[in-house]
């Protein structure tokens, strides 16, 4: 089932460091089109000025407030709770992530 979510520029760049890099051929089409989805316009990069942070993470203005609206398929969902899984499993979970794990694994 479709899942329609608004997420805050955290979220988004969350999700887009769970997305996998490398997979069969299908889910690499829909991690595809999940990171069009997700990534930042121009526009967005202007007001959230965008520069790497101190430990290897990216910063932008706080102040600026942007949310999207993005629709998750069936696939795209498992792939994230797959990934968001295997932190979890590996004790690699950190509370930069836990705001993602609710969303998508509903505790």
């Amino acid at each position: 089932m479709k899942a329609e979510l608004n997420l805050s520029v955290h979220d988004r760049v969350v999700i887009l460091s769970l997305l996998p890099s490398e997979a069969d051929f299908t889910t690499i089409r829909i991690v595809s089109d999940l990171k069009k989805e997700l990534s930042f316009s121009e526009e967005e990069h202007e007001q959230l000025k965008f520069k790497p942070g101190g430990d290897g993470g990216t910063t932008w203005n706080p102040e600026a407030v942007i949310s999207k609206s993005v629709i998750f398929g069936d696939k795209a969902q498992e792939i994230i709770r797959q990934a968001l899984g295997r932190l979890n499993d590996d004790n690699k979970a950190t509370e930069d992530y836990l705001n993602v794990y609710e969303l998508f694994m509903g505790e």
